[in-house]
């Protein structure tokens, strides 16, 4: 043993024998190491952390949390889900105009959920609908939706395919414990035009569900500062376009990839920034 104070420590050759306690010292920091990391006792009030005693090597490591990226932080939102909807309707070319605007029907009526929390497209919904006004479709619009009469020969009547869709979400909702939904459109005609539309055709009010909206137009416009439809936001986004456009359920879908992408992005959605329409009975 040498003491503290003698010079002699820092030259091992000028040890008096074996220095069996250091010896102990690196041995045990060795087994320390090796072992599983252990909770820290939190600090006292008003002291200072206490700092490990051995490092590896000449710098302190960074603690684990310091070398981690943090994941980003997703906005909040008033919502459970997002219900995606987008109508297509009967219709013919604008130069071959045969049909009143106001005899215009729904014939597909899909929905898109995405979960807002995870913001995954967790489920989806499509009938078609049979119309009653021009039971025939036009060449124009089985080649735009890609409907064909077979599909919507068979189809159940609007009263019965909105009652289809509304008993589908209900039972989604309780399934997948949500609490509250909101519909998401590309654009107000869905809700604000087409369905009060059909409504005053089966001579029935629109659902109060369905009188409240999120206009996912509106909200790219926000984001970007640019009023864009389906196929610009998708550019904007750097989103390739997938399926067949003008098909009800594939342009939820991409609506619903829009969506998505634009809350990733930091979009918040608020109850003050939905689409609102009054009254109840058709227009």
């Amino acid at each position: 043993g040498l003491a503290k104070s003698d010079p002699k420590i820092w030259n091992p050759k000028q040890w008096n024998g074996t220095n069996v306690l250091g010896n102990a010292l690196m041995q045990a920091r060795e087994k320390l190491r090796d072992l599983p990391a252990q909770p820290q006792a939190e600090p006292e009030a008003g002291t200072e952390p206490k700092r490990a005693r051995w490092r590896r090597g000449d710098a302190a490591e960074p603690s684990q949390a310091a070398t981690e990226v943090a994941p980003t932080s997703l906005p909040a939102s008033a919502f459970d889900c997002y219900v995606v909807l987008d109508f297509e309707a009967t219709c013919d070319a604008c130069d071959k105009m045969q049909m009143n605007p106001q005899e215009k029907e729904i014939i597909e009526f899909p929905l898109v959920l995405v979960d807002a929390k995870s913001l995954k497209q967790v489920d989806e919904f499509r009938t078609y609908v049979r119309p009653t006004c021009h039971p025939v479709l036009t060449d124009f619009c089985k080649e735009l939706t890609g409907i064909q009469q077979e599909q919507v020969a068979d189809a159940p009547l609007w009263p019965d395919a909105r009652a289809m869709a509304e008993a589908w979400l209900e039972d989604r909702m309780q399934t997948l414990g949500y609490k509250r939904y909101v519909f998401a459109t590309c654009g107000d005609w869905d809700l604000k035009t087409m369905l009060p539309s059909q409504c005053v055709t089966s001579k029935e009010e629109v659902p109060m569900a369905f009188r409240r909206w999120l206009n996912v137009k509106k909200l790219y416009e926000q984001f970007s500062g640019k009023r864009k439809d389906m196929l610009g936001m998708l550019e904007g986004l750097a989103l390739k376009h997938e399926g067949h456009h003008h098909s009800g359920l594939d342009d939820c879908r991409n609506i619903a990839r829009i969506l998505i992408a634009l809350v990733q992005r930091g979009s918040v959605i608020k109850e003050d920034m939905l689409s609102v329409r009054q009254g109840g009975y058709g227009q």
